[in-house]
Parts: structure tokens; C-alpha cells; sequence
């Protein structure tokens, strides 16, 4: 019997098996082929200040403010540090568009002229632009940043460097919402980033800053080499908070946060309003504070009670604005505050500070700014027909008219 040759065997099993997979693989239209590619959903970049943005606009439409059209012009570095490759890009350049989309997203009573010359002067150019129907701003909002510092840097084995937070409970994806304790002693570079930026409001009409209308916030970005997230620390006249962004987001993230923070407080300082109850580990703000009870000392008695019926209807009392205060007045009064004296039937200032800073901020009291705007449309008709005489001097009531 002839052997086998091992060799060629295995030769001709190549062979056929080459010859085999050549042939499936004719079959296949590369124009049919099905590859399941990973694909992962875009991420909305949300920081803690957005919705306290969105809140801002909701309040100055409870608390019954005027419309404020606001223009930013350009803001930006007025340090002059992140020109050229000083910074490597750590701060971005221009936060003209962060600031334009801060004050967008307040919506309620703030409508956002952006600032445009160069395309204005271009559809002149053209023919397109009719001006005639253009909105001009009432105030202006100003700023830039003022302070950088990137030199703070410790080196060396026995660097111990660290900092805590506790859990940011509104906190979205963008943040970590666990508690934080970052230790960094493990010898490597650690930096810290100081990070300072003004704003201002200026009135169109007459180019004057508004008093006492400006916000001045800082914030410290910490990095190590060996982490994966940046340690920050906003802090402020009123307030401290802490917390992390990614790396991969950095000192733009940080400045974000800047920009959103001054724009929450400009705005609400513009409209006398209790903002800080928006924003975490906030402090009450005593300047606005005395501002709210220096205006409820000029009004006449009528425009106080009118006023003090306003937040009691606003924050969920049912009672009828009538200018005096009527027995459901006083007893929505004495719910509010067991301490007060109904026998003297005076309303504190800091009785109506406490009243003013905890209106609701929903859409319950949303709706009731709607009744008792038709409410109040019912008594001032009422007082035209003389069945209700005001003290002389009551600007509130003549300004709601």
C-alpha cells in the first residue's frame, strides 16, 4: 500500500480551504453589510447655575417686575494674560457668548438684545436692515475678568494639599453629585488658579452705572496631576461653594460658572429681588434687603397693605386686596407669624422681608400673580370711582395704573 504524503496533504487542505473562504467571501455586497457602529447620544453641557437661571426668569415674573431688555457688549480678559500662549488656552479669550447665553436663558421679564455692529453696519450695507424696528436695550451689562493667577504651585514629596465638599443635591451630569475628598499628597504638581471676574450694569439712556448694581465673584480651580477631576471653590461677598468639573473641561468650565453667577446676582440686584435663594450655601444680601425696606418706609399706608396682601395672596392665602387690613388679612397675617399683634394692626418692616423673601417659587404662585393682577385691576377702578380714597403720594398705585 502506498503511503500518504503528509506534505502534500496538508498542501491540498490549504489549498481548499483558501479556495472556500475566497468563494464566501465573493458572495458578500460590501454595500449590504450591516456593522453595528457604537453611538452614544450627544450630552447637554448643564452646570448647578442653569437652572437657577431658568428660576431667575420664573421670579421676576412672580414677583411682578417690568420688562428689562439687557445688552452685553463685549466681554473678556482685562488682564491681558491669556493673549498669545501665555496660558495655553486655560481661560477662553472672549465670554462674550457665555454671558449672551446666560442672560437668554433667564427668559420671564428679561428679554436679551445681543450686541451685533458689524452685522447691523453689514445689512445697512445691503439694504436689509430697517432699524426703525429694532429694540434698544435699557441697561447694558459690563465686565471682564479682572484677576488671574496661575502661579500658585507646590512640588515635592511631602506636598499634602486637600479639600472636601459635600454632595451637591441638584447637581446634573456635568458634576459629580457625591461627596468629594480629594487628597493630593502624592508628591506630584499641584496648581491653584485664581480666577476673578466684574460686572456691572450701565443705563443706556445716560451711560451711568445703576448704584449698587454689580457682582464681583472668584473662583479657585485646583489641579493634580495624578486626579481626574478639578477641585473648584466659588466664593463671593455673601456666599462659598465647592464642588468639581472634569479635566477634559478645565478653566473654560470654571468660567462658565463665573459668568452664570455674576449674571444670576447683576439681575437680581437690578430687580431688588431675593435671588441668593436660587443659588447653594448663598447668604442673604443685606444691600437689597435694606433697599426692600427703605421702599416699604416711603409708601403710604394703603400701598403697604396692598403690598403686604400681595405676598400673603402670592404665597397661598386666600384673600381679597381691599387696602385694608380686613379680618382674612390679619388672619392670614397671624398665620404667617404667630408673634404678630393684631391688636395694633401694623405691619413690620421685617415682618414684610420675611414676607417678601418666602414667596413660593412655582407654578402655583406663578398663577396667582395672574389673579391678583385682575384683582388689583378691580380696585384701582374702584378707587378712580372715588369708593376707595388713597393717601396722597401712593406711587405704587399710581404706577400700576
Amino acid at each position: 500500500m502506498k503511503k500518504k504524503n503528509p506534505t502534500l496533504y496538508l498542501s491540498i487542505m490549504i489549498i481548499f480551504f483558501a479556495t472556500l473562504s475566497m468563494t464566501g467571501c465573493s458572495t458578500l455586497d460590501p454595500r449590504r453589510v450591516d456593522i453595528e457602529l457604537p453611538v452614544e447620544p450627544p450630552l447637554a453641557k448643564e452646570t448647578i447655575f442653569d437652572q437657577a437661571l431658568k428660576d431667575l426668569g420664573k421670579m421676576t415674573e412672580i414677583y411682578g417686575n417690568y420688562s428689562v431688555t439687557v445688552q452685553s457688549i463685549v466681554v473678556g480678559d482685562e488682564t491681558g494674560v491669556s493673549h498669545g500662549d501665555l496660558t495655553q488656552g486655560e481661560i477662553p479669550q472672549r465670554i462674550s457668548e457665555m454671558t449672551n447665553s446666560s442672560l437668554n436663558a433667564i427668559g420671564g421679564k428679561i428679554v436679551f438684545i445681543p450686541y451685533l455692529p458689524n452685522y447691523i453696519n453689514s445689512m445697512q450695507t445691503v439694504g436689509y436692515s430697517n432699524l426703525e424696528r429694532k429694540r434698544t436695550p435699557d441697561v447694558i451689562l459690563t465686565g471682564g475678568i479682572t484677576e488671574f493667577d496661575r502661579g500658585l504651585e507646590t512640588r515635592g514629596k511631602n506636598t499634602d494639599y486637600g479639600f472636601g465638599t459635600e454632595p451637591l443635591s441638584d447637581a446634573t451630569t456635568f458634576f459629580d453629585s457625591q461627596t468629594i475628598n480629594a487628597d493630593y499628597s502624592s508628591g506630584e504638581k499641584v496648581s491653584v488658579a485664581t480666577i476673578t471676574l466684574d460686572s456691572n450694569l450701565i443705563d443706556y439712556q445716560t451711560f451711568a452705572g445703576i448704584s449698587g448694581v454689580q457682582a464681583v465673584n472668584t473662583i479657585k480651580v485646583f489641579k493634580a496631576n495624578k486626579e481626574k477631576e478639578l477641585g473648584f471653590s466659588l466664593f463671593g461677598p455673601s456666599f462659598g461653594l465647592m464642588g468639581s468639573i472634569l479635566k477634559v473641561q478645565g478653566r473654560h468650565a470654571a468660567v462658565r460658572l463665573l459668568v452664570q453667577l455674576n449674571t444670576i446676582e447683576v439681575i437680581g440686584k437690578l430687580y431688588n429681588l431675593p435671588y441668593w435663594r436660587l443659588l447653594p450655601n448663598f447668604s442673604e444680601d443685606t444691600t437689597v434687603l435694606t433697599d426692600i425696606g427703605a421702599e416699604f418706609l416711603q409708601w403710604d399706608e394703603i400701598t403697604r397693605i396692598i403690598k403686604t396682601q400681595e405676598l400673603l395672596f402670592l404665597s397661598g392665602y386666600d384673600i381679597l386686596v381691599t387696602g385694608n387690613l380686613d379680618s382674612n388679612t390679619l388672619d392670614a397675617l397671624r398665620s404667617f407669624d404667630q408673634g404678630f399683634n393684631s391688636e395694633t394692626g401694623e405691619v413690620s418692616v421685617d415682618m414684610y422681608i420675611a414676607l417678601y423673601q418666602n414667596v413660593p417659587l412655582n407654578n402655583d404662585a406663578l398663577a396667582r400673580r395672574k389673579m391678583f393682577d385682575r384683582q388689583l385691576q378691580v380696585l384701582l377702578q374702584s378707587i378712580q370711582q372715588g369708593a376707595i380714597l388713597p393717601a396722597p403720594g401712593s406711587r405704587e398705585v399710581e404706577r400700576r395704573s
